[in-house]
């Protein structure tokens, strides 16, 4: 399941009383890693632990946190995993190098539109910038 599902999950754990942010949890979102790493800051999880690996050609992001009171991760942290930008594995080096390949591809298209969109040219250049740093 994505992180956008996961993080309704949990949203609606804790209002119903069933998370009651006293647990560990171990996630593994498909998509949108990003989101459920800013849930957890902003719900006062830290994350301890994140692996990163690849089965069949998929690539899978685990999250492991752990209630805390209060934890901040930079918007690049919340981006890339606070551990995974450590650890710099083959896989996550992979995954990167695919996404980089990938933003490049849709800049170029946005700045051959009609009408180049600025605000989405100067987010595609800041995390292109972004992936650039962290590869290195």
């Amino acid at each position: 399941m994505g992180g956008l599902l996961t993080k309704r999950i949990l949203t609606e754990g804790q209002a119903e009383g069933i998370l009651t942010n006293k647990e560990r949890l171990i996630l593994q979102p498909n998509n949108h890693e990003q989101l459920l790493r800013h849930w957890l800051a902003t719900n006062y999880y830290q994350i301890y632990d994140e692996e990163i690996i690849e089965d069949h050609d998929k690539i899978y992001e685990i999250i492991a946190a752990f209630p805390q009171k209060k934890h901040e991760y930079t918007l690049k942290e919340l981006y890339f995993g606070p551990i995974l930008m450590e650890k710099k594995s083959v896989v996550f080096q992979k995954k990167w190098q695919k996404i980089l390949q990938t933003k490049q591809k849709i800049l170029i298209n946005l700045k051959n539109a009609q009408y180049p969109p600025a605000d989405k040219i100067d987010k595609i250049k800041k995390e292109i910038t972004w992936i650039k740093e962290v590869l290195e």
